[in-house]
């Protein structure tokens, strides 16, 4: 069993394959705060409450991203979420990663390096595939599975999933949902749409406009969430929809219009050439101030801008009131 009183363990992977490279040198320097705590006195292991087999991941991998490619001693699971496992995608799908660390032992720091540098391979094939993808590969601790709440990935997500890389067992034992957070990642995600809407910065580049029209669609899941309700988001708009009028409905049904008339736009040329060398992190913010602008062009004229404006009001002072 391990003491995971602390998030740096899982922290310090996450800075170092998603964002800057001080992860490592927080596994480097501080191994005592940046490692797993192993308990030493005896535990009775308790069976988990759910165990299901997944299905490999063989399609739409880039070579990067294949298993073969992956070497992480310090990694259980490379697992492959959401519409890219269900073969439910578009022009507009990303690949959703999540890596499950292996926090029940220690692990040298060599096999630290080995991990973090077959991971940044994994972001850079997934970045290749969307150089818009405004997210970097999800983490979470093994030893987390042994008291899940659903409020970070959804059980129903997991089940649906396809391995990439390890275990193709996954074993938990639920915990209960902890809806305080729930709430408050809902409102965060409203204040954070609100304000790409009052800057309009959400029709500088099809990199902006695709982070609004992702965060638009993930409100039905995270409303659910909020109400103790936990699925699979391609189901929470049936599910949602019924608690909201027409009008304040409209601009989730804008956005998924939206989604669907995506068309998809190579990388530039030389942000493709960077990925090979750089930190994957410096071509997901290149793609940030790079002005690709094809779908915002297609598809985000003036008139469009100030119905969505009109729409998102409706629905974020609903969402006010059924989290106050």
């Amino acid at each position: 069993m391990i003491d995971r009183g602390s998030s740096a363990y899982i922290d310090a992977y996450e800075s170092a394959v998603n964002g800057t490279r001080l992860g490592l040198v927080q596994l480097a320097f501080n191994p005592l705060r940046a490692r797993p705590t192993l308990v030493t006195e005896p535990q009775v292991p308790c069976p988990p409450e759910e165990r299901f087999i997944l299905e490999p991941y063989d399609s739409l991998a880039p070579p990067a991203g294949r298993p073969a490619a992956l070497s992480a001693p310090t990694i259980h699971q490379v697992l492959v979420h959401g519409s890219q496992a269900t073969h439910d995608t578009c022009e507009f799908s990303d690949i959703d990663v999540l890596v499950v660390l292996d926090d029940n032992v220690q692990f040298s720091l060599a096999e630290h390096k080995q991990s973090m540098h077959s991971l940044r391979a994994l972001l850079r094939a997934v970045l290749s595939f969307d150089p818009l993808m405004h997210h970097g590969l999800m983490f979470i601790g093994r030893s987390e599975f042994g008291r899940y709440e659903e409020t970070y990935l959804p059980v129903a997500t997991l089940r649906l999933a396809r391995v990439l890389y390890g275990s193709n067992v996954v074993e938990l034992t639920s915990a209960a949902p902890d809806l305080a957070r729930a709430k408050r990642r809902l409102r965060q995600a409203v204040a954070a749409l609100r304000k790409q809407i009052q800057s309009e910065v959400h029709s500088k580049s099809d990199y902006h406009l695709k982070n609004f029209i992702s965060g638009v669609l993930l409100l039905p899941a995270l409303y659910l969430a909020s109400r103790s309700t936990f699925v699979y988001k391609r189901d929470s708009f049936a599910l949602a929809k019924s608690d909201f009028t027409s009008p304040q409905w409209a601009l989730i049904e804008r956005a998924e219009e939206l989604r669907l008339n995506w068309r998809q736009s190579p990388a530039p040329r030389f942000i493709s050439t960077l990925l090979r060398g750089l930190h994957p992190h410096a071509a997901m913010t290149l793609s940030a101030r790079v002005p690709t602008r094809r779908n915002v062009r297609r598809l985000f004229e003036r008139h469009t801008r100030e119905r969505i404006a009109s729409e998102a009001a409706a629905l974020f002072e609903s969402l006010d009131h059924m989290t106050a």
